[in-house]
């Protein structure tokens, strides 16, 4: 009975590993799997590039300075712009017991400095919107702050949509990529320069 048994286990060893010989050539596409990844990396180097000139508005009073805006004055600036409007800081919103979900409210979020050979100032980039709102296409709003006779002021909002996301500000260029929430991921580069 036992020869029997070692005989009928042989037998299914020698079936099951020459089975498996033959899903070898099933591998080979895994290898052709590993050419993936620099399939993805042209893909990547294949998008396009969006390089293209804004003039802004409102630039007649504006002009340069040696001076940075810092983060806590631009803070500043557009929660008074954004409260002349009617709109709320995010803090205020939680700190009052009001129905967040269709109030609007502003959140501070990065400011990029920016100047030309005509005026300075910087680019801000703040969230707007119901205070529960979030996720991944939920994406900043930006706006840009000159340096006027009068001081500092909010203007060209959503000079960019809000889709573009900025990755860094020299002097008067913006560079960035278009990123679609929907699957697709970055569709392209850009580089705006403002004038």
């Amino acid at each position: 009975m036992r020869t029997k048994i070692k005989s009928a286990l042989t037998l299914i060893i020698i079936l099951y590993s020459s089975s498996c010989k033959d899903q070898g050539s099933i591998s080979d596409p895994l290898i052709e799997l590993n050419k993936e990844p620099s399939a993805a990396i042209s893909k990547a180097e294949r998008l396009s590039l969006l390089d293209t000139t804004i003039v802004l508005a409102d630039t007649k009073s504006a002009y340069m300075s040696n001076k940075n805006l810092t983060a806590k004055e631009a803070k500043a600036l557009l929660y008074k712009y954004f409260k002349e409007k009617g709109i709320t800081t995010r803090n205020e919103l939680r700190d009052v017991s009001l129905n967040s979900t269709e109030r609007l409210c502003v959140d501070y979020d990065t400011i990029y400095q920016l100047q030309t050979n005509k005026y300075s100032g910087a680019i801000v980039s703040y969230w707007l919107g119901p205070a529960d709102l979030n996720g991944n296409c939920f994406q900043p709003s930006k706006a840009v702050i000159l340096n006027t006779i009068e001081g500092y002021k909010i203007t060209n909002e959503e000079f960019i949509p809000t889709n573009y996301i900025i990755d860094s500000v020299i002097k008067s260029n913006i560079c960035g990529y278009d990123y679609e929430c929907g699957g697709r991921g970055t569709i392209r580069y850009w580089k705006v320069t403002l004038k």
